[in-house]
C-alpha cells in the first residue's frame, strides 16, 4: 500500500470550503512536509525488519550460548552432588 498525500486535491478542497487560494497552498505545502516526515515506505518497513532479524539472531545465538553455560554448570553440580551422596552412602552402610 503507498500511502500519499494529495496536496491539489486539498489546496481545492480548502479553496472550496472558502479558504483564500494562497493560504490553502500555504497549508497544503505546510501539511505536506508532516505528511512526509512521518509516513513509512515499503523501504523503511523493509531495512526495520533486516534490523530487527539480525538483532533477534544475534540474541538468539547469546542465549543459546548462556543456556550451554549452564548447562555444563548444572551437569557439574549435580555429578558434584551425586558424588557428596554416595560417599554418605557408603558411610551410612559401613556403620
Amino acid at each position: 500500500m503507498n500511502a500519499q498525500f494529495d496536496s491539489l486535491a486539498y489546496t481545492n478542497r480548502l479553496k472550496n470550503a472558502g479558504v483564500d487560494e494562497k493560504q490553502a497552498e500555504i497549508q497544503a505545502e505546510a501539511l505536506l512536509q508532516v505528511v512526509n516526515g512521518q509516513l513509512l515506505t515499503k523501504h523503511d518497513l523493509r531495512e526495520a525488519k533486516i534490523e530487527l532479524s539480525e538483532s533477534i539472531k544475534g540474541r538468539r545465538t547469546e542465549l543459546s550460548q548462556e543456556i550451554k553455560a549452564f548447562e555444563i554448570k548444572l551437569v557439574r553440580r549435580l555429578r558434584m552432588l551425586r558424588q557428596n551422596l554416595d560417599k554418605k552412602c557408603k558411610k551410612s552402610s559401613a556403620t
